[in-house]
C-alpha cells in the first residue's frame, strides 16, 4: 500500500505525492513555516493551506497525519524545523488539549473531501524523546502508532526520492555499483535534497537521538544535507553541537570504519546513518565497530534495496534498526560481470560505472589504469644507490626540526632523506659481492652532480619571457652563493660546491654566505653581497620549500641597504627536491623565477607506517597466541618505540627491535646484541633492478613510493574527470623482487587499486605471483599480502585464496611439514606475521587446528561429490580442505543461489 505525502507551504505550492489509490491508506502533511519566528496564526493560515491539496487526495484515506513542530515541554517555545512558534502563556500548560484541537479543526477542513472516521493527528518530535502522536479523538484505530509512524516516514522519504529522481531505473543499459555489483537499479540519497527544507524534515526522524554528547558517523558525504540539519536543530536547542565523521570513500573493508568510529570514540551517545544499503555490508561493518566501540548507539538505514522496510518507528531501546524504505531489486542484483547476466541482455548490455566519491554515474567505461613511474625511477636510480650506500634513505623518522611546523604537525615522515651524508665519502660503505667500490661511488655522486648542474647551466642562462641580454642571469658569473649554515658545515660540503661550480663552469669556488637560523637575520652580511650581480640561493633538500623561500626572504630583504645601482640576478638551486606536488615546486618557482633541482623526486607525505599502526591499535590480536602477540608487540615498538632520530636509531644500540625491518616477512630480533641487524643487508634487491643496483628494503621503500606518487601526479588530469587506478595484475606480473611488489602494495591507497574486470582475476594473480617466487621471497610476500587484504587493498576473492594459503601454511608449520619442494620448515619468526595477518583479516585469533576440524567435517559429505580431492601429501590435502572450505562457505553465504567455483 502506498501511502500519500503532502508538504505545506505560506506562499509556495504544495508539494505532493501521488494520490492515494486503495481504501486504508495514509497522508502524512508536512506543515513548513514561512520564517524563523512564525507566530501561531502563520501555522494555522499554512494548515488551511490543505483545501490546496490535488483533487481525491483524502478520498482513500483512513488516516491523516500532521507534522507539527517538535516541543520541548521545558522551553517557553514550540520549535519546528528552523522555526520557533510562540503559544500564548495560557496554553503552555495544555500543550495536549492545544494539538488535539488542532487535529479536530485539520478533520473539519477535510471532512468533506474524506471519508467518515478518518482518523487525524498531529505528530510531534521532541529532541531526545521518541515522536507521539496526539489524536483527534480516542476512537479505536486498527493499526499502531508505531506502525503508522514508520508509515509516515516511509512515505516522506519516498515521495523526496521521487520527486528528486533519486530512483534510477534506465532501460538500455545498467549500473555496476561502487560495491562491484551490478543492477538495474540505484539509489542516489542525495537527490532527496532539493530544498533546505528537505533535511530539515528527514531530520526530525530522528530527533529521538539528539542529545548532548552525540556524534554521528555516516557512510557517506552526500549525507552533509541531513547531519548539518541534525546540527542546527541540536544548537537551536541549547544542546552541544554533535561531532560527525563520514566515510570519504565507499567502504572496501572494516578497518576504514573501525578508523573513523574511533575518532569519536569520546562520545557519549553515537548515531549512525547508512545512506542506502544494497548487500547490507557497510551497515554490518558500522554495526560492528560502533558495538566494538562499547558506547551506546544507534544504527539507522534510510534506503535498503532488496529489503522491506520497517514495520514499526523503532524506540531507543533498539540498536540496530530496519530501514525506512524498501526499493525492489526485481532480482536483477548480480556479484560481478562474471555473472551479470544484464550483461549478456541486449537490451540492457551497456554497463554505467558509478563514481564511488559522489556516486554520479560515469560514462567513462573502464577507469584509467596506471603504473609506477618505472622510466622516471630508472633515471633516478643513481641518486637511490648514493642514498642506499650512505644509509641516508631513512624511515619513519623525525623531520628536521626547524621546518617540522610546516608539515601539518606530523610526528614523523615515512621517508626522510639525509642528502647531506651523500656529501661524506666516509660514509660510502663497501658492498661484499659488489664491485664499485664505496670510493667509486662517492666518485661518480661528484660526477653525476658535476653533469647534471652543467645541463641545468643551459637553462639558467635563458629568460623566456624576457630578450633583454641585461636580465639573463649567467651561472659562469656566478660572484656569490648563499647557503644555509646547516649545509655549510656539512662533511665534504667543499668537494660537492666544487662540483658545482665546475658544471657552471666557473673557475673557482665564489664567497660563501652562510646564514644561521633562522635564515633571515643577514645584516651581518651586508659587505658580502654589495655590487654582486649573481646570486645562488643553494640548499641541498627542500620538502616544503620552506628554506628556500627564507632564504629568499633575507636576500631581498637587504637589497635596499646594499647600495648597488641594480639589484643582483637572483637563482635557486636544490640538490634533492622531493615535494608531495609538483604545484608546490611551481609556488616556490614562481617565487624566484630561476629555480632548478639536480634531482627531483616527489614523495607523498602520506604514511604507510601511520596506516599500520592505525590498523594494530583497532585490533589488537588475541594474546592467547604468543607468536602472534610478540610479533604484534614488536611491531608496535618498530612504529611507535624507536628514537625518531634515524642517526641515533641505526647507532649499535640504538634500536630494541630491527630499525631496518620495513616490511612484515623481515625479522624484527637478532639472536644477540653483538651481530648486525639482518634487515641492514637483506633482503636486497636483485642485480639490475631500474629502481636501483642491489638496493637494501629501506631504499626500496623510497625508491618506489616515489614511482608511485610521479605516477600519480604525471597521469593526474584537469581535463576530464578519469578514475586512476593502479593496475595490480600488471604489476604484479612485472616484478620479481619481493621488496618492489611489498612497497608498491605499502604505498597505495585501498581505493586506488584494480584487480581485473572478472571475479577470479584477483585470486589468479596473486596465486601467480606467490607461485614464481622462491622461498626467501615468500616468507615477505605471504604476510604483506595479508596486511594489505586487512586494510582493504585486496579484494573479496583474493582474500579467500590468501586466507586459504595462511591457513594452509600455519597447518604446515604446526605439523612440522614442509610447505613446498625444495623449501624448508618456515621458522617461529616467520610464521609470527602470517598468524598476525590472519587475526587482523578475521577479527579474531585463529586456532588452526580447531578450524580444520570443523572444515573437515563441514566437507565430510562435499568432498564425496567434488573431483580432485584427494592428494598424495598430507601438505598438500591441507591446501585442499582451506580451499574446499571456502567454496562451500561462499556458497552457504549465498543461499545456495549459486554453485561454488
Amino acid at each position: 500500500m502506498d501511502d500519500a505525502y503532502l508538504r505545506l507551504h505560506a506562499s509556495n505550492p504544495p508539494l505532493a505525492g501521488s494520490v492515494p489509490a486503495y481504501p486504508g491508506s495514509m497522508v502524512f502533511i508536512d506543515i513548513e513555516p514561512s520564517s524563523a519566528n512564525s507566530s501561531r496564526e502563520d501555522i494555522v493560515g499554512v494548515m488551511k493551506r490543505i483545501a490546496h491539496a490535488p483533487p481525491g487526495f483524502f478520498l482513500q484515506a483512513s488516516y491523516v497525519l500532521i507534522r507539527w513542530p517538535s516541543i520541548d515541554e521545558g522551553a517557553d517555545t514550540l520549535a519546528g524545523g528552523l522555526s520557533r512558534v510562540r503559544l500564548p502563556m495560557r496554553t503552555r500548560p495544555r500543550l495536549k488539549e492545544y494539538l488535539q484541537w488542532q487535529a479536530v479543526s485539520i478533520r473539519e477542513l477535510i471532512s468533506t473531501r474524506a471519508p467518515r472516521g478518518v482518523h487525524v493527528g498531529i505528530v510531534i518530535f521532541p529532541l531526545s524523546q521518541s515522536p507521539s502522536i496526539v489524536w483527534a479523538d480516542n476512537k479505536h484505530r486498527d493499526q499502531p502508532d508505531r506502525m503508522l509512524l514508520a508509515r509516515a516516514r516511509r512515505a516522506e522519504l519516498r515521495t523526496l526520492l521521487e520527486k528528486g529522481n533519486g530512483i534510477w531505473q534506465p532501460s538500455g543499459y545498467h549500473y555496476c555499483l561502487p560495491s562491484g555489483e551490478h543492477s538495474s537499479t540505484f539509489v542516489r540519497l542525495a537527490d532527496a535534497f532539493r530544498s533546505p527544507r528537505d533535511p530539515v524534515a528527514l531530520a526530525t526522524w530522528l530527533h529521538q537521538e539528539i542529545k548532548n554528547g552525540l556524534a554521528i558517523v555516516s557512510d557517506t558525504p552526500t549525507l552533509l544535507p541531513l547531519i548539518s540539519a541534525i546540527e542546527l536543530a541540536a544548537s537551536r536547542s541549547g544542546l552541544s553541537s554533535p561531532q560527525s565523521v563520514m566515510l570519504s570513500d565507499y567502504t572496501s573493508n572494516h578497518f576504514e570504519v573501525e578508523h573513523a568510529v574511533s575518532r569519536i570514540a569520546g562520545a557519549g551517545h553515537i548515531l549512525g546513518v547508512v545512506s542506502v544499503s544494497s548487500t547490507g555490508t557497510t551497515a554490518r561493518r558500522i554495526s560492528d565497530a560502533l558495538d566494538h566501540s562499547q558506547l551506546s548507539f544507534a544504527l539507522e538505514t534510510l534506503v535498503s534495496r532488496g529489503v522491506p522496510a520497517a514495520d514499526e518507528f523503532a524506540g531507543p531501546e533498539v540498536k540496530v534498526r530496519h530501514p525506512w524504505h524498501g526499493v525492489p531489486d526485481k532480482g536483477e542484483v548480480f556479484a560481478n560481470a562474471d555473472v551479470c547476466r544484464l550483461c549478456r541482455r541486449e537490451d540492457a548490455a551497456p554497463v554505467v560505472t558509478i563514481d564511488p566519491n559522489g556516486f554520479q554515474p560515469l560514462v567513462l567505461p573502464h577507469p584509467r589504469l596506471i603504473t609506477p613511474a618505472i622510466i622516471k625511477a630508472h633515471k633516478c636510480q643513481e641518486l637511490w644507490q648514493y642514498y642506499d650506500r650512505t644509509m641516508g634513505a631513512g624511515i619513519n623518522a623525525q623531520p628536521h626540526p626547524t621546518t617540522s611546523e610546516f608539515r601539518s604537525g606530523r610526528a614523523s615522515l615515512a621517508v626522510r632523506c639525509y642528502p647531506h651524508w651523500l656529501l661524506d665519502e666516509s660514509r660510502y660503505e663497501d658492498w661484499p659481492g659488489v664491485d664499485v667500490t664505496g670510493k667509486e661511488m662517492y666518485d661518480d655522486f661528484l660526477k653525476k652532480t658535476e653533469e647534471r648542474v652543467g645541463s641545468i647551466a643551459v637553462k639558467m642562462s635563458r629568460r623566456e619571457d624576457s630578450s633583454d641580454s641585461e636580465d639573463a642571469f649567467s651561472p659562469n658569473e656566478i660572484d656569490v652563493i648563499v647557503t644555509t649554515s646547516t649545509d655549510h658545515n656539512s662533511t665534504g660540503f667543499d668537494n660537492f660546491l666544487k662540483a658545482v661550480c665546475q658544471g657552471f663552469g666557473l673557475n673557482s669556488i665564489p664567497p660563501i654566505v652562510a646564514v644561521d637560523q633562522p635564515h633571515t637575520q643577514m645584516e651581518g652580511h651586508i659587505d658580502q653581497l654589495k655590487d654582486k650581480s649573481n646570486v645562488l640561493v643553494l640548499s641541498l633538500g627542500s620538502i616544503t620549500g620552506t628554506t628556500m623561500q627564507k632564504l629568499l626572504l633575507a636576500v631581498h630583504t637587504i637589497l635596499p641597504e646594499l647600495g648597488n645601482e641594480r639589484n643582483p640576478l637572483i637563482a635557486g638551486l636544490v640538490m634533492h627536491a622531493r615535494m608531495e606536488e609538483y604545484r608546490e615546486w611551481k609556488v616556490l618557482e614562481n617565487a624566484y623565477t630561476r629555480l632548478f633541482a639536480i634531482w627531483t623526486i616527489p614523495l607523498s607525505l602520506m604514511s604507510p607506517f601511520d596506516d599500520e599502526a592505525e590498523l594494530l591499535n583497532i585490533f589488537p590480536p588475541d594474546h592467547s597466541d604468543e607468536l602472534a602477540s610478540k610479533f604484534y608487540e614488536d611491531r608496535r615498538t618498530f612504529l611507535n618505540g624507536l628514537d625518531p632520530v634515524w642517526e641515533s636509531r641505526i647507532g649499535e644500540d640504538g634500536a630494541d627491535v630491527d630499525p631496518w625491518a620495513v616490511f612484515w616477512g623481515m625479522h624484527l630480533n637478532r639472536s644477540d646484541g653483538n651481530t648486525p641487524w639482518p634487515g641492514k643487508d637483506a633482503p636486497r634487491l636483485r642485480p639490475g633492478s631500474r629502481y636501483g643496483n642491489r638496493l637494501r628494503a629501506c631504499s626500496t621503500f623510497a625508491a618506489v613510493g616515489s614511482a608511485v606518487q610521479t605516477a600519480r601526479l604525471d597521469n593526474r588530469s584537469t581535463q576530464s574527470p578519469e578514475h586512476l587506478l593502479f593496475e595490480m595484475p600488471a604489476i604484479l606480473r612485472s616484478y620479481f623482487d619481493a621488496p618492489i611488489i611489498a612497497s608498491i602494495l605499502r604505498w597505495v591507497e585501498p581505493h586506488e587499486t584494480w584487480w581485473g574486470s572478472r571475479h577470479g582475476d584477483a585470486s589468479n594473480v596473486l596465486a601467480e605471483a606467490f607461485a614464481r617466487a622462491d622461498p626467501v621471497d615468500k616468507r615477505l610476500l605471504l604476510p604483506e599480502f595479508l596486511l594489505a587484504s586487512a586494510q582493504g587493498k585486496i579484494p573479496k576473492n583474493g582474500i579467500d585464496w590468501l586466507e586459504a594459503q595462511a591457513i594452509h601454511h600455519i597447518w604446515c608449520w604446526e605439523n612440522s611439514e614442509i610447505v613446498n619442494d625444495g623449501d624448508i620448515s618456515w621458522s617461529d619468526a616467520e610464521i609470527a606475521p602470517v598468524k598476525l595477518g590472519l587475526a587482523l583479516l578475521r577479527k579474531e585469533s585463529f586456532d588452526s587446528q580447531d578450524h580444520f576440524t570443523a572444515a573437515k567435517q563441514r566437507l565430510e559429505d562435499a568432498a564425496n561429490l567434488l573431483d580432485g580431492w584427494q592428494a598424495d601429501q598430507t601438505s598438500q590435502q591441507s591446501l585442499a580442505t582451506a580451499r574446499l572450505k571456502w567454496a562451500l562457505e561462499s556458497f552457504l553465504e549465498s543461499g545456495g543461489n549459486s554453485a561454488p567455483q
